[in-house]
């Protein structure tokens, strides 16, 4: 099943291995971190972070039982509950414009 669109307030899953600092994943989850998928995951942003040195699209996330906001790309992300807002990045041509101060705020332009 394809992926729905990303934007604050998304929720979904993705595999663990796959978020940054995986410090965090390490402490959480030593033993299966490169085969656990995380579920419950809410998008919090999106921007760009250099992954593999590449700088590449992202979401911001927080992950349950983990405190600081994790960051993943964009493309390894399953999205399961819709976001009220779709992040720019993602919208099409056919989706309703909202009015500017709906626009959901990227962490990166602040």
């Amino acid at each position: 099943k394809k992926s729905l669109r990303g934007g604050v307030g998304a929720v979904g899953s993705a595999m663990a291995k796959y978020f940054h600092p995986n410090e965090h994943i390490h402490e959480k989850y030593p033993e299966n971190f490169q085969t656990r998928r995380l579920e419950n995951v809410t998008i919090i942003g999106d921007g760009t972070e250099l992954v593999r040195q590449q700088q590449q699209r992202c979401y911001y996330c927080t992950v349950p039982g983990i405190d600081d906001v994790l960051h993943i790309v964009a493309k390894h992300f399953k999205v399961e509950q819709p976001p009220a807002i779709i992040f720019e990045e993602e919208r099409l041509p056919t989706d309703a414009s909202p009015n500017g101060s709906a626009v959901a705020p990227s962490l990166s332009d602040q």
